[in-house]
């Protein structure tokens, strides 16, 4: 349980490493929402508003998730590239634990950071719910 926990941590560290990164992801999701919004707005434009606002949420809530959810297999890759994997599988814990591990304190550390930008953009929708905020 204790090589868990320092993996954990190794994620943790990693993902507090590298908060400006996480920034711009978030930045660039948001353009890519953006671009999408208005893109199935086109795309709906006769339909019902109902179905906007289900495709929209669907397109946020995939957003969202990318971006908590780290790719592993990108790790890999670049861990391969470097040569580090050698190292990984000298380690008695297999690599995907180690993968594992290290990906979900990665993403406890990105839920963090996400809550902190997202919370008060959800509360500012509730207070100014008008016409000017029609995608909360």
């Amino acid at each position: 349980m204790s090589y868990r926990m320092m993996l954990l941590k190794l994620g943790l560290k990693k993902g507090f490493s590298s908060k400006y990164i996480l920034l711009f992801y978030l930045f660039s999701s948001l353009i890519s929402i953006v671009v999408q919004y208005f893109l199935w707005q086109a795309v709906l434009v006769n339909r019902p508003i109902i179905e906007f606002k289900q495709t929209l949420s669907y397109l946020i809530l995939m957003q969202l998730l990318s971006i908590l959810f780290p790719k592993s297999s990108y790790d890999l890759n670049d861990q391969i590239r470097s040569g580090d994997i050698a190292l990984d599988l000298l380690k008695p814990v297999s690599i995907a634990t180690q993968l594992f591990w290290e990906s979900l304190g990665y993403s406890i550390t990105k839920l963090v950071i996400v809550r902190e930008l997202i919370l008060p953009f959800t509360f500012g929708c509730w207070i100014f719910n008008s016409t000017y905020w029609q995608f909360c």
